[in-house]
């Protein structure tokens, strides 16, 4: 499996975002099926369903839902200068209409710093425009913390079964397509052996 050949993609439009996706998903379920298919115990499967993420996966799924929702909340639903610190604004469809409270915006820098609940987790984003953004709409970057043992629930669905992760970081930069989740440190530690054999599986 060359995964270098999905390894941050440059794209121009939305409908390469989806053609890249879908490439890449192919490629994957038959690296989750020759996983699945192995002689490993649930419990180690499912710390490697986490850890995978972080050596070397992109997904690009969850890459299009935050592009999608990015470019919806800033170009549709927010209007930078109507926004101020401390004030509430709505969501897109993305995230089911949730409120988000500004903490900190900074136009001057392209700066806009949002919070809100997401089931137990807060969730904060900061979204860092440049001033060409409303021409060209490619300069955007979005890093979102997530805590609570509740946070990667929307993460294929795979992770909370057995509560070994307790905190992601994401970072996402359109065009470059940066993409990154970091795993509680002690889960590393206590796994290093499993994590070890996982990752030469990874690289038959």
């Amino acid at each position: 499996m060359d995964v270098n050949k999905y390894k941050n993609p440059v794209v121009n439009s939305e409908q390469e975002l989806f053609s890249l996706n879908q490439q890449f998903t192919e490629k994957h379920q038959q690296l989750e099926v020759r996983l699945f298919n192995s002689n490993l115990s649930e419990k180690t499967r499912f710390i490697f369903w986490s850890y995978k993420k972080t050596i070397k996966y992109q997904q690009t799924d969850l890459i299009v839902k935050f592009f999608k929702a990015t470019l919806k909340d800033l170009n549709s639903n927010i209007n930078l200068s109507d926004v101020y610190d401390g004030c509430y604004i709505k969501g897109g469809t993305k995230n089911k209409g949730r409120t988000a409270k500004i903490e900190k915006i900074d136009l001057s820098q392209g700066i806009l710093h949002m919070k809100w609940i997401a089931q137990d987790a807060l969730v904060e984003r900061e979204v860092k425009v440049k001033p060409s953004f409303f021409k060209g709409k490619q300069n955007i970057i979005v890093h979102e913390k997530t805590t609570g043992t509740k946070s990667l629930q929307g993460l294929q669905g795979m992770f909370l079964k057995n509560d070994y992760v307790k905190q992601r970081v994401i970072n996402l930069q359109i065009g470059l397509l940066n993409f990154e989740i970091e795993i509680n440190p002690e889960l590393e530690i206590k796994n290093k052996s499993k994590i070890n054999t996982l990752k030469k599986i990874l690289e038959k």
